[in-house]
């Protein structure tokens, strides 16, 4: 059974498109700039077995971007917590503050100065850390990656651990 897609719009200036229809290992040109259809689209034909494999690829692929926006947002949210609460610190050691004001502060609005700790649940979280942290260029440790992303060392280490123990042998 083959399956009918439609890629995405192609112009002038993006000829690379051309080789899409794929018999076992091999990819034969279906495409070139000639058979765009007035819409400035080119229809390629995918058996049903391929076309199920890069729906698979572009869903995992989808899946691995959103945890990368989450993880820098989440990452953004903890710095901008850390900076809110050594500012209230650095007005406490100024004399500022009193530190029943510094208290009251914090516990009447947690969310504003206290990161919440999280279980690293999966490898794939691991991978997409690891991933930004190596394109910041600088190196960080457990516990500055644990406050940055919100998960506990114990739950890094563990997952650590099992991936050593499973790709390490």
């Amino acid at each position: 059974m083959e399956t009918n897609i439609t890629s995405y719009p192609i112009s002038e200036s993006t000829i690379k498109f051309e080789y899409v229809k794929q018999s076992s290992l091999s990819f034969q040109k279906v495409g070139s700039l000639e058979n765009v259809n007035e819409n400035g689209f080119i229809s390629f034909i995918i058996d049903e077995k391929h076309m199920n494999f890069l729906f698979e690829q572009f869903q995992i692929t989808n899946h691995v971007n959103n945890l990368r926006n989450d993880y820098c947002i989440v990452a953004i949210k903890n710095l901008i917590k850390k900076n809110e609460f050594l500012q209230l610190s650095m007005q406490l050691s100024e004399n500022l503050i009193s530190e029943t004001e510094f208290e009251t502060e914090i516990e009447e609005n947690p969310e504003k100065y206290i990161i919440q700790i999280n279980r690293l649940n999966h490898p794939i979280n691991l991978h997409v850390i690891s991933n930004i942290l190596t394109q910041i260029g600088k190196s960080f440790n457990l516990d500055e990656v644990s406050e940055l992303f919100s998960f506990d060392t114990r739950s890094i280490n563990s997952e650590l651990k099992a991936i050593d123990t499973k790709f390490g042998e």
